[in-house]
């Protein structure tokens, strides 16, 4: 009873002033805490050693999970800034290994189940549909767990220390003090009247606190992605900016074929634990692509929070930095489609000065190595010009500059560029560092650490019958993307050329041996240098007509894009 009267005495406290204050801390060293079975018999498993409470002993099989559970019910009024934190570690004994702790602070709304949590686990805890291994902060809403943000594969015997700290409107997750990530606070919750610890299989849990008006963080390095992650400046009438994804996976079914597998909403976490994902494909609820008026309304999706995904790869003395851009849908020229991944990547050099920046639009990647051909804002964020509806990404609306000596590629550029909307004057998404009040902007996600959602090789569309009005896969198993993921150091040194994607323009008959080397091809050609042999190489010839005759002898996959470039009749 004395717990519960000083907890009251804080809370009254935290309404005077805006000072640090504990609304709640539990480290169990009293051996004092409140066991509620609620129907869980096995939680007479669960004791306090040394201080800490142990879960040992409590068997997990596929079944039927067992699970203790400890609960409090205290009233405790949330600031719009306050911390939870816990410690915890996943025991590793043969047959018994632990599985799962989550620390639940729940709302007024418990009926709804909305509730915000800090979770270490390794597969199911009870219940639960979070079927994966991770370290996150999450909520719940309908009945439904989701995470805000999480790492990949807790190792067992290992402490970690997570937080979860809201600041207004958005949440930081920390992991043994380092910041993973940032995202909006959804829910909101601003009164606390259960607290739940969720143990399953063998764990420890120490050092559970919530905290009011924390102390600021001491102030961290601007990471490199932030410093340099671009400025999208948009099309004055586009429809979709680059958002969430959970903007497509919300509205969407999960699919094979015509057969749904999950019905809307989907989680990332539903992605990882999907049999043979390359046969599936997203599909969402309310567009019909074979309908002129079946097209998304951006409205359904504009509340979803603007943001870019973020990649840093070390190349020796290199750092790669890679901008994911998802738009929840392409509106280009009928070649319309649910989901549009693209990607600008900007190359440091030893002391992080910016080496190169690499446009991606449509098949080609335009690479400057003269920062004086491009827009820096504030020095170091490349202005970035996104096409109407294709959003292909541009240095800027102006004809694509190169030297007289590439006259032929010039050219090529250029018409596929004519094809394009590129127009200045649109909205500008600009990076949270550089927004000021009322200005659009945008929060970078570290994917550095390759989280389990970005590797589901299915779609993240409809599957309309046509190629070009499929959805696409991840950046990872993308077929314009792919190479760049895996080899972002293709851009690293200036080739000879510039770079483009295997383009073949009429006649041809071209033949390959198994091994990728052209044995045969008849017809005048240009052939143009791509840099790493294992890219395609760019073949271009003049004339009417094009054959492509393609025969195999043995199995096997491959990709071979078409393009054409016509000529104005006029």
């Amino acid at each position: 009873m004395k717990v519960w009267i000083c907890l009251l005495l804080v809370l009254a406290m935290s309404v005077a002033n805006a000072e640090e204050v504990v609304v709640f801390n539990e480290t169990f060293d009293d051996g004092d805490f409140t066991n509620n079975p609620a129907g869980f018999s096995h939680n007479g498993n669960c004791q306090v050693i040394d201080g800490v409470l142990s879960c040992e002993g409590i068997d997990l099989d596929g079944s039927g999970r067992r699970v203790s559970w400890i609960r409090y019910f205290p009233t405790i009024n949330l600031s719009d800034t306050f911390t939870f934190t816990m410690s915890g570690r996943l025991q590793s004994t043969p047959g018994n290994d632990g599985r799962g702790i989550q620390f639940i602070l729940s709302g007024v709304n418990i009926s709804n189940g909305e509730r915000y949590d800090l979770k270490i686990t390794k597969g199911y805890t009870d219940n639960s549909n979070t079927n994966h291994n991770s370290l996150s902060l999450g909520y719940a809403k309908n009945g439904i767990m989701y995470d805000y943000l999480f790492l990949d594969n807790p190792l067992y015997n290992q402490t970690y220390i997570l937080k979860g700290k809201r600041d207004e409107d958005s949440f930081y997750f920390f992991v043994n003090d380092n910041m993973v990530g940032i995202t909006n606070d959804t829910l909101k919750i601003d009164q606390i009247i259960q607290l739940d610890i969720a143990t399953t299989g063998s764990v420890l849990v120490d050092n559970l606190t919530i905290i009011n008006n924390p102390e600021p963080e001491a102030e961290e390095e601007e990471s490199l992605l932030s410093q340099f992650s671009p400025v999208i400046s948009l099309h004055p009438d586009e429809y979709y900016f680059p958002k969430a994804v959970e903007s497509v996976l919300d509205n969407s079914d999960l699919k094979r074929g015509q057969a749904v597998l999950v019905n809307a909403p989907i989680s990332k976490n539903t992605l990882l634990g999907i049999e043979e994902p390359w046969n599936t494909n997203l599909d969402m609820r309310n567009v019909d692509l074979t309908s002129p008026l079946g097209l998304l309304d951006p409205r359904e999706v504009e509340s979803y929070p603007t943001k870019i995904y973020g990649r840093e790869i070390k190349d020796g003395m290199y750092t790669h930095l890679q901008y994911y851009m998802f738009y929840p849908f392409q509106n280009w020229y009928g070649m319309n489609h649910e989901s549009d991944w693209e990607m600008v990547q900007v190359t440091l050099n030893a002391i992080n000065r910016i080496e190169s920046v690499s446009y991606v639009f449509g098949p080609f990647t335009m690479v400057y190595y003269d920062m004086g051909l491009i827009t820096l804002v504030d020095g170091t964020h490349p202005l970035v010009t996104v096409a109407k509806g294709s959003h292909n990404n541009y240095a800027d609306d102006q004809e694509i500059r190169l030297d007289l000596s590439f006259l032929v590629v010039h050219n090529l550029l250029g018409k596929f560029k004519e094809l394009d909307m590129v127009k200045s004057g649109g909205p500008q998404v600009l990076p949270e560092t550089l927004a000021t009040d009322g200005e659009l902007s945008y929060v970078v996600e570290d994917i550095s650490s390759n989280p389990g959602w970005i590797n589901y090789q299915g779609q993240w569309g409809e599957k309309e019958g046509s190629g070009i009005k499929n959805g696409p896969r991840s950046p990872r198993f993308n077929n314009v993307l792919r190479r760049k993921w895996t080899h972002p150091e293709d851009y690293t040194y200036k080739p000879d050329y510039p770079f483009m994607s295997a383009f073949i323009y009429s006649p041809v008959d071209m033949s390959f041996q198994s091994q990728g080397q052209e044995v045969d091809l008849e017809g005048e050609k240009t052939l143009f240098y791509t840099g790493n042999d294992a890219e395609p190489k760019a073949v271009m010839l003049e004339g009417d007509n094009f054959t492509l005759h393609l025969d195999s002898k043995e199995e096997g996959q491959f990709t071979l894009d078409v393009f054409l470039v016509l000529e104005d009749s006029a």
